[in-house]
């Protein structure tokens, strides 16, 4: 089986299981990263353009000592490390069901972080948020896939 073969057998994955329940998966979970990527870049832009703003939004960075100032300062840094959670979230989208279970599964460490961080100052706001972030991600990235070994 050619690379390109095999690339469109695993991408197409869930579709291949069957419809039912597997497909609504796999269109809720791009659903999902279509929907946080356009979050993510928003948020991208709202760093740059309004580092005030976008700081009342990550409360645990205040309690932590981060001011606007500093924020300002560490704008691009912060959005391009944005666009980049959009581009990966986007490649997922595009490469078909198996990427998306992928990144879900990869963005979980990312995702645990914050929550981590949120927690560590107490910002029951982004606790509650990246929660939410991270069920989805671990919902989309491991629901629905006991039988993915046995189409590679």
């Amino acid at each position: 089986m050619s690379f390109a073969n095999r690339r469109q057998a695993s991408s197409t994955h869930l579709d291949q299981r069957g419809s039912g329940e597997n497909h609504t998966i796999a269109r809720r979970a791009r659903l999902f990263l279509k929907v946080s990527a356009a979050a993510v870049l928003v948020s991208a832009f709202m760093c740059i353009l309004f580092p005030g703003q976008w700081l009342m939004q990550m409360q645990f960075l205040t309690n932590a000592g981060i001011t606007v100032d500093d924020v300002a300062k560490m704008s691009p840094i912060l959005s391009m490390f944005m666009i980049s959670s959009f581009a990966g979230k986007m490649t997922a989208i595009l490469n078909g069901d198996r990427a998306i279970r992928t990144f879900c599964r990869w963005n979980l460490c990312a995702t645990g972080c914050l929550v981590g961080l949120s927690l560590r100052y107490r910002d029951l706001q982004s606790i509650t948020i990246w929660s939410f972030f991270f069920a989805c991600y671990a919902y989309f990235g491991f629901v629905g896939d006991s039988s993915h070994s046995s189409h590679e």
